[in-house]
């Protein structure tokens, strides 16, 4: 599915790596995809030491966390995680993939910090898909402008709440606030790189 969109699993870094080792259980998978196994359900710090790893990759320029089941105060909790990565430890995107047909606390809680849980993961893997060659299409016409997959300048990102998402969305505030899809790292242009962070169900 990642492949057909013209994307790619990013190869970790030794260090991103060692650090999942230290991280998870011994019978986790420790490369991309990432499992965390039923771990991340009984101890919250797995999930966030992991999103932490994996989002901090030099290789990595998306975090993708598929969430299968509603786990009440668990998925509350991983939520806490992600949107505590995103606004303190990293400016790469986090994307829940909210696969459950309940929502639940965990589901506010990650659209009030600011992320966007999107409801399969083809139609994540689309937009993502959709959202780069967008980026790549507009920098033919605007010279500041840097695709997710190409940035050449320091920018940070930041993550709005549903409220201020609906007035950005307005043309006018949307050409003043392009800088929420750059990412701050320098990297040179390559295949777009993305980790996938997923648990047991």
């Amino acid at each position: 599915m990642v492949g057909l969109a013209g994307l790619k699993l990013s190869e970790f870094a030794p260090h991103t790596i060692e650090a999942l080792r230290q991280a998870l259980p011994g019978y986790a998978a420790f490369t991309n995809p990432v499992d965390v196994t039923a771990e991340v359900l009984v101890n919250t710090e797995v999930g966030y030491a992991t999103l932490q790893a994996t989002a901090a990759d030099p290789n990595t320029d998306l975090v993708l966390v598929p969430i299968p089941v509603e786990y009440g105060k668990t998925t509350a909790m991983l939520a806490d995680s992600m949107v505590r990565v995103q606004l303190e430890e990293t400016n790469t995107p986090i994307v829940p993939v909210w696969m459950s047909d309940r929502t639940g606390e965990g589901h506010r809680k990650m659209i009030d910090g600011g992320l966007m849980p999107m409801r399969a993961v083809g139609n994540a893997v689309l937009a993502i898909q959709r959202f780069i060659e967008y980026g790549h299409w507009k920098a033919k016409f605007e010279r500041d402008w840097r695709p997710l997959s190409d940035v050449t300048g320091v920018e940070a990102t930041s993550n709005l709440s549903e409220a201020k998402t609906k007035h950005c969305s307005s043309r006018p505030a949307f050409r003043r606030r392009r800088a929420w899809w750059r990412v701050r790292r320098p990297r040179p242009r390559r295949p777009f790189a993305m980790s996938v962070t997923a648990a047991q169900s």
